[in-house]
């Protein structure tokens, strides 16, 4: 997650499906790096969605077929959701993740 520390973002809200490995562990160090920038940082479990979706500011949206650490090491593919009508549908369906997600 140290990829997410140079975002710039003042709210980073991270939903997955169940945690496995270092993920709490790294998540709390997250969460006390970017609390001390003034940044809250939280994370529910919801497996609705398989696929990785990066929202930025509620506007954009970025689709990534690796995680965003593994980039780069394999052949992926990422892009932009140009579409208002799919990039709005990415971002009700996030909120509505983020309403019915558990706490990490």
């Amino acid at each position: 997650m140290e990829e997410l520390t140079a975002s710039g973002a003042s709210d980073i809200r991270l939903v997955t499906t169940v945690p496995h490995g270092l993920f709490k562990q790294r998540l709390a160090a997250l969460i006390a790096q970017m609390s001390g920038r003034g940044a809250t940082v939280a994370a529910k479990i919801n497996g609705a969605s398989h696929d990785r979706y990066y929202i930025v500011d509620e506007r954009r949206v970025w689709t990534l077929g690796a995680s965003f650490n593994q980039a780069g090491t394999k052949a992926t593919s990422g892009h932009e959701i140009q579409d208002t009508s799919e990039r709005d549908r990415i971002i009700n369906d996030f909120k509505q993740w983020w309403a019915s997600g558990k706490a990490v």
